[in-house]
């Protein structure tokens, strides 16, 4: 907690000196969840951000956010988050034809997938796009970051305590690199990532991914996406073992109330896993040795957006049948700074078990 209160006196000392932009957001969040709704959660917290550049130019610019919370369970105790969810330096230059941009500090990183690392990191990173490629990439540690606002896998080996308004999280070291090129051939896109992470706890936290993807146009209105991510564990067993993730949607635009429809399906293997956390159903099953496949919509009725999803679940290694799920939400943009939305799914299994349900209700306030 003294950690963060330094850093944030320092970002106001660097404010005071320079031209800045900021804001803040109010947020407010209820859910129930379970069999029969018994489970509840509700949060409610506030953020600030700023950006100011440090050059006359403004090739460099400093960037900060932070955030304070209070989470209210089913347990009945309320607990205290505090967190510092950005603290970069970003530097942009013009190499050539191209655009170099170079961060460091404290920012969110996701890998190619956008399932197996999605969060904030502390490291740095570097991308270079021009009209024919896009190249990325960062190196990270996870130790540092606040484990209440990120949930990663696996978990820390100290259960951390309720009350904790700052518990750090599990100690990683991540390296990743990707390329894309865009609109390589009849407007299709490929891309290529490769990351590894390191534990320095335990040895069975050595993984290593690699991701191809390709997505595009078929038409003036018919899009697709396929991407297959494969995964190496070096454990603590005589030998590694691998994982396979795959996923494909075929989507159709209607030119009418940006609506979208599209067939969708993913499927993961008996032993892949992800780092940061990736529900695949309304009960958090996590990505692994499952498999669905399903149909969704969505529409913008002027400031309002609506969304359905129907998914049939099975295991991947038996491919037996597990259940069907339905969800849906939507989002009304009252005005440019008010923000309500809501959402509910329920999950009906396969032979007798219990049902799972999900039902939220949010705001959002920008001043």
């Amino acid at each position: 907690m003294k950690r963060i209160i330094a850093i944030a006196l320092c970002v106001c000392t660097v404010a005071a000196a320079f031209s800045v932009d900021g804001g803040a957001l109010l947020r407010g969040y209820g859910e129930f969840s379970g069999t029969d709704f018994n489970k509840k959660l509700f949060r409610f917290d506030g953020s600030g951000w700023m950006r100011t550049p440090l050059t006359k130019n403004g090739n460099l610019v400093l960037s900060a956010e932070a955030c304070y919370g209070m989470e209210y369970g089913t347990d009945g105790q309320i607990a205290h988050t505090a967190d510092l969810s950005l603290f970069k330096l970003g530097y942009a230059a013009k190499i050539g034809s191209g655009n170099m941009n170079v961060s460091a500090g404290r920012f969110s990183v996701s890998d190619v997938s956008g399932i197996v690392f999605n969060q904030p990191a502390d490291g740095v990173a570097a991308a270079y796009r021009n009209y024919l490629l896009s190249v990325t990439a960062a190196a990270n540690y996870t130790g540092l970051i606040n484990s209440r606002n990120t949930t990663m896998i696996p978990v820390p080996a100290e259960p951390i305590e309720n009350t904790a308004v700052y518990a750090l999280s599990v100690p990683l070291v991540s390296g990743m690199a990707s390329v894309s090129f865009p609109e390589l051939f009849a407007n299709q896109t490929l891309s290529v990532g490769i990351q590894g992470y390191c534990g320095i706890r335990k040895i069975d936290y050595q993984r290593i991914y690699a991701t191809l993807s390709v997505n595009g146009p078929l038409s003036a209105n018919l899009f697709y996406t396929a991407s297959a991510t494969g995964e190496m564990l070096f454990g603590d067993t005589s030998s590694p073992y691998a994982g396979l993730y795959g996923s494909a949607e075929l989507a159709y635009y209607p030119p009418v109330l940006a609506a979208k429809i599209a067939l969708r399906g993913e499927s993961a293997s008996k032993n892949f896993d992800t780092i940061t956390k990736y529900s695949v159903s309304v009960s958090d099953d996590p990505c692994t040795n499952i498999t669905k496949f399903g149909v969704s919509g969505s529409l913008n009725i002027k400031a309002i957006l609506v969304l359905a999803n129907a998914h049939a679940l099975f295991t991947t290694s038996s491919m037996d049948y597990r259940g069907f799920q339905l969800d849906g939400g939507t989002r009304w943009q009252i005005v440019s700074d008010v923000q309500l939305g809501a959402s509910a799914g329920y999950l009906f299994p396969s032979g007798g078990q219990d049902g799972y349900g999900k039902i939220s209700i949010n705001a959002l306030i920008a001043l």
